[in-house]
């Protein structure tokens, strides 16, 4: 089977809009992995509606390379974006990988 064409995406939208079904109030269950003395990771989120080829020009520009890196804790949370914002509250720490439950 060929592989398929890759979509050339033009536009690219607020990361912040409202959901179906979402409303102010409505909480939602998320998984956050803890690095323990690790590299920083970082994501970056759209907060307009605009043209993605701002943002697919400075990705070329950048030079990633691959990475190590060792996961302590998962974290369950609860999570809600009421003021535009990420707003949660630790719900549960799970230790991962070997030795954690020692």
């Amino acid at each position: 089977m060929a592989a398929a064409e890759p979509q050339v995406m033009t536009t690219v939208c607020n990361h912040w809009w409202w959901r179906p079904g979402w409303r102010v109030g409505r909480h939602y269950y998320a998984c956050h992995l803890t690095l323990d003395d690790q590299p920083e990771l970082r994501a970056a989120y759209v907060n307009s509606d605009g043209p993605a080829q701002p943002i697919a020009d400075a990705l070329s520009n950048t030079n990633p390379q691959p990475v190590t890196v060792t996961f302590g804790t998962a974290s369950v949370l609860v999570s809600h974006r009421d003021h535009r914002m990420y707003e949660w509250t630790q719900a549960t720490p799970i230790p991962i990988g070997p030795g954690q439950d020692e």
